[in-house]
């Protein structure tokens, strides 16, 4: 067989079987390929293997095409597709028939399952149970008279045979675990042809990267074992040993590899059902197409420069998309119920807080918000894009509820009942919120008969000014945040770290001002990813998301500051529109907040502390409010 003219160039191929699309396994190991490839400065080849007549057919060969151009892949041609190119194959299976290397066996499934079980004995390799060598010793009669007598067979190495042709160890060099020792005995007879198709993937493969003069194998680390099959037929057929690289796997929600039967994760799919763009795939598999701006770059680049490490940290968007695809869990509803009574134990100011949240970390975004969503800078929907609804009240109070008349000089009674849709998505290392809240403030918000039962089942005081409250005005409220959850971050002793900056924007007649803060916070780590607790806006954001271990205890430490310049606080300024109470608020208010999320299984309950700083003028003092929640996932 001939030998590649230049063994200096890198020469990498994709080499995919057209029996269904592909999937963003595929694309990973595509990308992977090319860009292997392209920063040596070498050739990207692909390889249409379709030796299955019965499963290959031509509508998943040109979605193949389609696919790979989608993505941006260009290759070099004529592609070679291998049932064009069958003589190949048998010819190197002849030269294995003429060494006595291989030998035909009749067995089916059924035959080798009831074989194993009379001998009580099943060796296993690497990859399961191996052949028991059933036909191994039939005469040649024997195989002439089942041959002719139309039984169906495969042609198998004699792998012990094909040992006893190699002298001295055999080795092959795997850029990503080093240099390794061949040791083909642990697969036993490996089918290699069958009656019908004159050749197997082992065979067929090695054979092609051969003439295609490949220098480099990029594949799945599930194929590392085939490699030590693939260079003992190198050695017998005096074929080339080309370097290999084995990269991890893509895997799906259930920790499996990416099958073409989930028509979710199709390349077709993710494209024209959920219209998403090859920078999406690209950011959830977390490789990128090599641009020829990075080729020259690594082509010029001094030999001792320093270079970044050739598998980069995942970012955040990565890893929240893998986790997001792997947990079978990705629906959450949590309860938050804040009130000055369980932080300071008092009954004034902000008074109570309750709010239910539906998230929903993998929910369908309708096509009319991915229409808005385009025409927001900064912001774009990808595989980490999730929503989230809403339902929550507010009550506000002057410090003392016993007093019937309006009080000069302290804040308004209020009550705020609204609903809230929104959307977080992830990109690179940031995540952006989006929030539309509607709702009413007055006496329709219920703030009063709320109040009044609530203090009747406690025996606490009752509230008698809620005549003097603002009146009934529609709200609407536009929330934009963003965060960068591991802008600062490290490892220590089985914890993780993190300093998470944020900004946010909120403009509406209840709610108008700019934010910016911090948040700390302290987690074992476990490779899980965890959120703050949702909270009660004005406030340090969160979306209770959490993807810890199941059936384990966890536990989640944060503090965070924030800071507000206010323009419009409906609960002090009054209504919009009408005479009401009112107070002159402070321009700059500040939160200081602490708290702790215990996690077991799927249930998560948390509390924290708040300290605000004075939000009027008059006001004695800061606030103090506490926060509990109840966070179930599914």
């Amino acid at each position: 067989m001939t030998a590649p003219a230049n063994k200096n160039m890198v020469v990498t191929r994709f080499a995919p079987s057209p029996t269904g699309w592909l999937h963003l396994g595929h694309a990973y190991s595509a990308v992977f390929a090319h860009n292997k490839a392209k920063e040596a400065g070498g050739r990207f080849l692909l390889r249409i293997e379709d030796i299955d007549p019965t499963r290959c057919t031509a509508p998943f060969e040109n979605g193949i095409y389609e696919d790979l151009h989608w993505l941006g892949l260009r290759w070099e041609e004529p592609v070679r597709r291998q049932s064009d190119y069958m003589d190949d194959f048998k010819a190197a299976l002849s030269r294995l028939h003429e060494r006595g290397l291989l030998y035909p066996c009749f067995c089916s499934r059924k035959d080798i399952q009831e074989e194993i079980a009379r001998s009580g004995y099943a060796p296993h390799g690497p990859e399961g149970m191996l052949y028991p060598g059933t036909c191994r010793h039939l005469s040649a009669d024997e195989q002439a008279q089942k041959m002719q007598s139309g039984i169906p067979y495969a042609f198998r190495l004699d792998m012990a045979k094909a040992l006893a042709c190699v002298k001295g160890p055999l080795f092959w060099h795997d850029r990503e675990k080093g240099e390794q020792r061949a040791t083909p005995g642990i697969l036993g007879d490996v089918v290699l042809a069958r009656k019908d198709v004159a050749t197997s993937y082992h065979l067929s493969v090695t054979v092609d990267d051969h003439l295609q003069g490949v220098t480099l194998v990029t594949r799945g680390e599930d194929l590392f074992y085939a490699t030590h099959l693939h260079r003992l037929l190198q050695h017998l057929l005096d074929l080339n040993v080309p370097d290999y690289h084995h990269h991890g796997l893509m895997l799906d929600d259930q920790g499996k590899r990416f099958a073409k039967r989930n028509q979710s994760v199709t390349l077709r799919h993710l494209r024209e059902v959920e219209k998403k763009s090859p920078q999406d795939v690209m950011k959830v598999t977390g490789i990128y197409l090599l641009s020829m701006a990075a080729v020259f770059f690594i082509m010029t680049v001094p030999a001792n420069a320093q270079t970044p490490a050739e598998d980069p940290p995942a970012t955040l968007e990565q890893q929240a998309t893998r986790q997001v695809l792997r947990s079978p869990k990705k629906s959450f509803v949590t309860f938050s119920l804040e009130n000055d009574s369980i932080g300071s134990g008092r009954d004034e100011d902000y008074t109570n807080g309750t709010r239910i949240t539906y998230f929903d970390a993998q929910a369908a975004v309708p096509d009319i918000i991915h229409s808005v969503a385009g025409h927001i800078p900064t912001f774009s929907i990808n595989q980490t894009t999730s929503v989230f609804y809403t339902l929550g009240q507010n009550l506000y109070t002057p410090s003392d509820i016993t007093i019937r008349e309006d009080v000069p000089g302290d804040r308004p009674w209020a009550a705020w009942l609204y609903l809230s849709a929104g959307l977080v998505t992830v990109t690179d290392n940031h995540a952006d919120e989006l929030e539309l809240t509607a709702g009413i403030v007055g006496p329709a918000a219920a703030g009063e008969p709320v109040q009044r039962v609530v203090h009747e089942i406690l025996g606490a005081s009752t509230p008698k000014g809620w005549d003097n409250q603002l009146h009934n005005e529609p709200g609407l409220i536009a929330s934009w945040n963003r965060r960068w959850p591991a802008a600062y971050s490290f490892s220590q002793g089985g914890y993780y770290a993190a300093v998470e900056p944020h900004i946010g924007l909120t403009a509406g007649n209840i709610y108008t001002y700019a934010s910016s803060g911090i948040t700390f916070y302290l987690t074992p780590d476990n490779g899980g990813l965890q959120d703050v607790p949702p909270r009660v806006r004005p406030a340090i954001p969160g979306t209770g998301f959490f993807a810890t271990p199941d059936d384990s205890f966890g536990w989640y430490v944060f503090a965070g500051m924030e800071g507000r310049a206010v323009a419009r606080n409906i609960f002090l300024d009054g209504n919009s529109f009408r005479d009401s109470p009112r107070i002159d608020k402070e321009p700059l208010v500040g939160d200081a907040t602490l708290g702790l999320a215990a996690t077991w299984d799927d249930i998560r309950v948390s509390y924290s502390v708040t300290y605000r700083t004075r939000e009027f003028h008059g006001q004695d003092e800061g606030s103090l409010f506490g926060s509990v929640s109840l966070g179930y996932r599914y």
